[in-house]
């Protein structure tokens, strides 16, 4: 494992007990509408098989098989075994039959190819040495048709507002999750990952890249946020 790699790791295991807190808390709420909308582009049905990458916390899991009524079938990855380990605790006995927990790197998945109708990675991409890889193994796992959504964080476009944005992500942040969370080096890294993303037309480019059709993004809240949907041809 790389340093980079063992570095995000281990920035995610410092704030896990934290993380979901923090999420709605430095979002003002905002973030649970995000995810609300994600599982509702993704448009799950009852007994699918889903692959939610960067799975977490399994908190996006969970609003998926609440929107399959709870028949879909979830496989959820992650390198962070901390992370897993913390919303494994949370989960009900529904939960814990429908929500199958893998601990492994998005850049080379360890499952069998075309086994899933759909799949979604929230807040994951920029973290990753080699998105295109982590695409490329998502293209390997869909079925031909299979649906693949994505959200993460943009950088806005109104200068204006860009600057304000800018300001809290590199002061406002890392004070706040630092001092809720105890690790304020998790959240000086959130914000070097937005800054350093890839600009929402390359992303696009690069799923089409990889195979998938019609790739489009739903810009969010002003542009600090997009959802990306395509499908594996």
């Amino acid at each position: 494992m790389s340093n980079d790699k063992r570095f995000v790791r281990e920035a995610f295991a410092s704030i896990a007990p934290r993380y979901d807190l923090l999420n709605t808390l430095l979002s003002f709420g905002i973030e649970k509408s995000w995810r609300r909308k994600t599982v509702a582009t993704l448009s799950p049905h009852p007994g699918e098989r889903i692959l939610d990458l960067c799975a977490g916390t399994f908190t996006l899991s969970r609003e998926v098989l609440n929107r399959s009524e709870g028949h879909a079938l979830l496989t959820g990855v992650d390198f962070c075994p901390e992370m897993m380990a913390h919303g494994l605790n949370r989960l009900d006995d529904l939960e814990k039959r429908h929500i199958h927990p893998v601990c492994g790197d998005a850049e080379c998945i360890p499952l069998r190819s075309c086994v899933f109708d759909a799949a979604l990675v929230t807040y994951g991409i920029r973290n990753l040495e080699d998105a295109e890889s982590c695409l490329l193994e998502v293209f390997r796992l869909l079925r031909p048709g299979g649906r693949f959504v994505i959200l993460d964080f943009l950088r806005p476009g109104n200068p204006v507002f860009a600057a304000l944005y800018r300001f809290y992500l590199r002061h406002i942040l890392p004070m706040a999750g630092g001092m809720i969370s105890g690790s304020s080096k998790a959240y000086r890294h959130l914000a070097d990952s937005i800054g350093a993303f890839m600009e929402k037309e390359r992303l696009l480019q690069l799923l089409e890249k990889t195979g998938f059709e019609n790739p489009k993004v739903e810009v969010l809240t002003l542009g600090i946020a997009g959802i990306f949907s395509a499908r594996r041809k």
